[in-house]
């Protein structure tokens, strides 16, 4: 069994226009309850080249890779790389009547009737990174007991009125966790975080989020949790984008296999969450792990585009840092020179060289 772990990922293109133009249609249907998503959460910087380089140097393990797309395929994806495999959304959904979908919560609720897929899958977004040498036991203890990434921080809601639905799907999740399965969960807290959050009581429960880097999942406890909460996952599944009245799917995956003892919660510093909310900060982190010995970085790595980027070139920063971290072309890219984009070292993000 561990010798038998595939991996999935969600990938999208912005730049189709055919894409573009399903998305306005599907703008013009949304209600009160589902905000207009954040750019960021469409766009595409080729991350999933360098992710499949991480993959080639780091994860040998890995058996087969399932590439989920709204009917897309990179330019650069070699057609004949063994073992890669292209999913389309309607051949997993079941209700055609779900597409087409612009939320990556929904396709969670899908991703496990991949033909095929193994039992124990690994499931990344396309910014997520192994930065050093992993194996399956990284993510399986030896009686097939998942090990799950999570945060000291509590699942809170922010007071920003324009914050991303993710909190409130979160802590829907959390609330259906008690109703339906009680307390069987004892939360790890961030002093400084409880600290802050304690004048505003009603806006955070006690729960940790789970990491956001590549996470272990189960096709059993997929199904199990569509036989016991077929309304909650049936809402998830039909969201055309992230409403605040549906759950995360792939939190209460999680908590679900701690709750029928089929994982546990791991509390590590093995992996690095990289995003811009603060600029110098954040060019400071990416020397330091650039300078890092490959052998002395953690596991896995998120550089995670969001609404802070708003005003910043992170394209051009992603991919520097990435032509720094994984240089090598993989057997999962197309070897012609035109279909290869080359980065020299000298390359800037923002006029400060990294």
């Amino acid at each position: 069994m561990l010798n038998e772990i595939d991996l999935v990922y969600l990938w999208v293109d912005s730049t189709d226009p055919v894409w573009q133009a399903k998305k306005i249609e599907a703008l013009k249907t949304i209600g009160g309850c589902t905000p207009t998503p954040f750019a960021a959460r469409f766009r595409n910087h080729d991350e999933l080249k360098y992710s499949l380089r991480s993959v080639a140097k780091h994860a040998p393990f890995i058996r087969n890779i399932y590439l989920i797309t709204n009917q897309q395929r990179p330019t650069w994806l070699n057609p004949e790389a063994g073992g890669l495999f292209v999913v389309d959304h309607q051949d997993i959904f079941p209700d055609s009547s779900c597409l087409p979908c612009f939320s990556s919560n929904a396709i969670e609720t899908v991703m496990h009737r991949i033909r095929g897929l193994s039992e124990f899958f690994l499931y990344a977004n396309d910014d997520m990174f192994f930065l050093n040498d992993v194996s399956a036991e990284d993510f399986l203890v030896g009686n097939a007991k998942m090990r799950v990434g999570f945060k000291t921080n509590l699942v809170h809601i922010p007071r920003d009125p324009e914050h991303d639905p993710f909190s409130e799907q979160m802590v829907n999740s959390c609330h259906l966790m008690e109703v339906e399965l009680g307390k069987f969960y004892r939360p790890r807290i961030h002093l400084r975080h409880w600290i802050r959050l304690r004048p505003f009581r009603k806006n955070f429960y006690l729960w940790n989020y789970p990491n956001h880097q590549i996470q272990i999942h189960s096709k059993s406890i997929a199904y199990e949790i569509h036989d016991r909460f077929p309304r909650e996952v049936s809402t998830a599944m039909h969201e055309r984008f992230r409403s605040r009245q549906s759950i995360d799917v792939a939190a209460l995956l999680l908590y679900y296999a701690i709750y029928r003892s089929a994982a546990t919660p791991i509390f590590d510093k093995n992996w690095l969450l990289m995003s811009r909310k603060n600029i110098s900060r954040l060019l400071r982190k990416s020397r330091a792990l650039i300078n890092t010995p490959p052998s002395h970085r953690p596991k896995f790595l998120c550089l995670n585009d969001c609404e802070y980027n708003e005003h910043f070139d992170w394209g051009s920063y992603l991919t520097h840092m990435l032509e720094r971290l994984f240089p090598n072309p993989s057997r999962f890219e197309k070897t012609t020179a035109e279909n290869r984009d080359l980065y020299s070292p000298e390359a800037i993000v923002g006029g400060t060289p990294l």
